[in-house]
C-alpha cells in the first residue's frame, strides 16, 4: 500500500514538472511566434491523461495544465490566464472530456482483433476531441471573463494559425507516446495494469 502511495506521488510530481516544462516551452515560443500556442503542453497533458486507465489521472493532468497556464501566464503576456476560471477550470473539463471520449472509443473497439490498432484509434480520437474541447471551453471563458481585449486577441490568435497545428500535433503524437510509455512502464496495452506500482 505504501509503495502504491509513493508511486502515485512520484507519478504526479513527474506529471506536474513535465507539464510545467512543456507550458514554459510553449510560452517561450509564443514570444517568438506572436500567437498563443499550446502545442507541446496539450500533447504532453493528453499523453498523461491517457497513460493509465483512471479518470482521476486525467483530471489531475487537466489541473496540472491549468496551474501551469496560470503560473506562466505573465511570461508570454497572457495576463487573462491569471483568472483560474479561464486557465484551470477549462483544462480540467477538457482533459476529463478527452478521457471519456477515449474510454468510449476503447469500449467500442474492445472486441477488435488487433488491440494495439484499436488503442491507437481510441487515443487518436481522444486527443483530437481533447484539443477541440480545450478550444471549445477556453474561447467561451475568454468571452465571458476575459474582457474586451482578450476577445479581440482571441480571434487574432486562434482560427487556423493556432487550432489546426495543436489538433494535428496532438492527434499524431499522443498515441505513439502513450503506447510507448505503457509498454516501458508495464501498464499493458490498454493502461489497466498496475504491475509497475506493485513492483
Amino acid at each position: 500500500m505504501q509503495n502504491r502511495k509513493s508511486y502515485y506521488v512520484a507519478l504526479f510530481g513527474i506529471m506536474l514538472a513535465t507539464i510545467f516544462a512543456a507550458m514554459t516551452l510553449d510560452r517561450a515560443l509564443s514570444i517568438v511566434i506572436p500567437i498563443g500556442i499550446a502545442w507541446f503542453c496539450l500533447t504532453v497533458t493528453l499523453s498523461f491523461a491517457f497513460m493509465k486507465d483512471k479518470w482521476w489521472i486525467a483530471v489531475f493532468a487537466g489541473l496540472s495544465f491549468g496551474l501551469a497556464s496560470l503560473v506562466t501566464a505573465p511570461m508570454g503576456g497572457k495576463y487573462v490566464f491569471l483568472d483560474p476560471r479561464i486557465s484551470v477550470l477549462t483544462r480540467v473539463i477538457s482533459m476529463t472530456f478527452a478521457y471519456f471520449v477515449y474510454k468510449f472509443v476503447s469500449f467500442l473497439g474492445r472486441d477488435a482483433d488487433n488491440r494495439k490498432t484499436a488503442q491507437y484509434v481510441a487515443l487518436s480520437l481522444g486527443a483530437f476531441f481533447g484539443v477541440c474541447a480545450n478550444t471549445a471551453t477556453v474561447l467561451p471563458a475568454l468571452v465571458l471573463w476575459g474582457g474586451k481585449d482578450s476577445v479581440v486577441a482571441l480571434f487574432e490568435s486562434i482560427a487556423v494559425i493556432n487550432f489546426i497545428p495543436e489538433l494535428v500535433i496532438a492527434t499524431l503524437a499522443v498515441p505513439p507516446i502513450v503506447l510507448g510509455v505503457r509498454k516501458a512502464m508495464h501498464f499493458g496495452i490498454d493502461g489497466k495494469s498496475d504491475k509497475f506500482a506493485e513492483a
